[in-house]
């Protein structure tokens, strides 16, 4: 499965917060984007168990906030 997983910092914690982010354990990155002011923005990310996802976002208390949606491409539901 697919998530679009959107972020905000703690302004207190960024940089804390942006150098643990590259670490992600047992979640495959697809990509990230970074607002300009630094302060969140969102990762494209899958995981095979939505177990190891929810572990993944706990490992922040406090510093980061998280919303996170699961996502579909879109390649057959252009047609239909």
């Amino acid at each position: 499965m697919q998530y679009h997983i959107s972020f905000t910092i703690q302004p207190e914690h960024r940089d804390e917060s942006l150098a643990e982010f590259k670490e992600i354990s047992g979640i495959r990155l697809i990509g990230q984007w970074n607002r300009v002011s630094g302060l969140g923005g969102f990762v494209l990310a899958g995981a095979i168990l939505h177990e190891d996802l929810a572990k993944w976002v706990q490992e922040w208390p406090g510093l980061l906030t998280f919303e996170i949606e699961p996502v579909l491409y879109d390649f057959g539901f252009k047609d239909g």
